[in-house]
């Protein structure tokens, strides 16, 4: 009996305080069957919260998909953002800056796209996301453009 006691107080690193001739046992038989039992359920309940913690600070994010709203992307290759980069958006029917009542075919003047973005809420939010190949760290940016800017900076072209 006292080599299974040692033996669950050594694989269970529990320490060595149970011996079947304790004063506080009494060379109980039934001590080593509570003692068995008692790490088995630290076990476990030691696995149930490390798993609940791991389940509530990994929860996915929900990521649209941009490639539906701008089925104009036809390019076919990758972007390479080394810097300074410049990105253009050009604004035709397809563009979300594009004015709503514009009827025809041609495209806006920078006095129509510095109108239709001084009078409608318009914000622009750009959403840069890489990965630092010294680190490997995940960098975000998100700058965002009032439409008083975007029109003052079209109008001052």
């Amino acid at each position: 009996m006292e080599a299974y006691i040692f033996s669950v107080e050594t694989i269970m690193t529990i320490g060595y305080g149970a011996p079947t001739n304790d004063i506080f046992y009494g060379g109980c038989s039934s001590m080593a069957l509570l003692l068995t039992v008692e790490s088995i359920a630290g076990v476990f309940l030691n696995s149930i919260c490390v798993g609940v913690f791991f389940r509530h600070c990994h929860v996915p994010f929900h990521v649209v998909q941009m490639r539906v709203h701008s089925p104009d992307d036809n390019l076919g290759a990758s972007l390479l953002m080394a810097l300074p980069q410049v990105v253009a958006h050009r604004i035709d029917l397809s563009s979300p800056l594009y004015p709503p009542s514009a009827t025809q075919l041609s495209h806006p003047t920078q006095y129509e796209i510095a109108h239709h973005i001084a009078h409608t809420d318009l914000e622009l939010v750009v959403v840069l996301e890489g990965t630092d190949a010294t680190t490997g760290n995940t960098m975000q940016v998100r700058p965002m453009t009032w439409h008083a800017v975007v029109a003052e900076a079209l109008t001052n072209e």
